[in-house]
């Protein structure tokens, strides 16, 4: 687990994400570790498969005391969150499952959230309901995987399962 800033920041600001492969790739190529979680950005942030081994480059904020304002730059981030459940293979550390339960916050407590959910929008000051939001959810975490694994790696591409309201990527 790694702390990785800076808060609210994407490979595509002044804050560059290249350091932060090299890194992950050299823990990786090192045999050091299978899984690489990175937190504190806030925002979820790409997620890459290298050499089969997971990195989470940022999984946002889970539970946090920022709900009902707004934050400096989150306006091209989204503000909801997630539980993140890998499957690893013990043998090898090969990723085999990633599963995100999106959420969001509501009076200080974690929800699920679901396609229509009702959320508390700060610039109008009342609940909205959000349309697809686990849709945009999957779509914003997709994109920002292709921003954070750049030409070097492979992004990780999530997809809806409406059953269950969840991001599943199956691996291989």
């Amino acid at each position: 687990s790694i702390h990785w800033g800076p808060n609210w920041a994407d490979a595509s600001s002044t804050d560059s994400q290249r350091f932060r492969q090299l890194l992950a790739h050299q823990l990786i190529d090192q045999g050091l570790v299978d899984v690489i979680h990175g937190h504190s950005s806030h925002h979820i942030r790409g997620i890459e498969l290298y050499k089969g081994k997971c990195i989470l480059y940022g999984t946002g904020d889970l539970i946090n005391d920022y709900e009902g304002f707004r934050n400096r730059g989150e306006e091209i981030y989204e503000t909801f969150g997630g539980l993140f459940l890998l499957e690893v293979d013990s043998a090898s550390g090969q990723l085999l499952k990633l599963r995100i339960q999106p959420t969001y916050m509501d009076n200080l407590q974690l929800c699920f959230l679901q396609e229509n959910s009702e959320v508390w929008d700060p610039t109008s000051r009342r609940y909205v309901a959000e349309r697809n939001a686990v849709s945009r959810l999957g779509s914003f975490i997709n994109a920002q995987s292709r921003t954070d694994a750049g030409v070097v790696a492979t992004p990780v591409e999530l997809q809806v399962n409406s059953e269950e309201n969840v991001l599943d990527c199956v691996v291989g």
